[in-house]
């Protein structure tokens, strides 16, 4: 076998895991100790190994980003498109993430049902809501001198 094959062996690799694993690396442009002794051993110099490993991953990265990286954010901003998602809309989400992340429905449309979005209880809603029903048990509990369960408001 000649270098050029012993080398596209090392390199691409056969066994289905050990490819994900080093593919795995290389999309992060990092690579694993045996495989620069591999390259090393069949180039029979530290230098020349290198840069066949910088440059088989400069090839890798440049492939990966052509070919994958930017097919998926096509299909992501197609996606973002389809469920009205703007960039104004993202930073509102930011900026309500940082303040509570429970005011905001962040599920996309495509998945939700209608009548679950206008059934949900805002929280301001829900606060007030319990605020006048602990009122109205105080009242009768000061009126009347009995004191109703609170366990209702565990629930709630």
């Amino acid at each position: 076998m000649n270098t050029s094959q012993r080398l596209k062996a090392i390199l691409l690799e056969t066994n289905t895991k050990d490819k994900l694993d080093k593919r795995k690396l290389l999309i992060r442009s990092l690579t694993s100790i045996s495989l620069i002794a591999e390259v090393k051993e069949v180039m029979e110099s530290g230098s020349k190994a290198s840069k066949v490993i910088c440059w088989f991953i400069e090839i890798f990265w440049s492939n990966f980003f052509e070919k994958l990286w930017k097919f998926h954010c096509e299909m992501m901003i197609e996606w973002e498109k389809r469920n009205g998602i703007t960039c104004g809309l993202k930073k509102k989400r930011l900026k309500w993430k940082r303040k509570s992340s429970s005011d905001y429905n962040y599920a996309n449309k495509e998945n939700q049902d209608s009548q679950e979005i206008v059934n949900k209880e805002k929280k301001k809603d829900k606060v007030f809501r319990l605020q006048k029903l602990a009122e109205s048990k105080v009242s009768n509990w000061i009126e009347t001198g009995t004191k109703d369960s609170w366990f209702s408001f565990k629930n709630n």
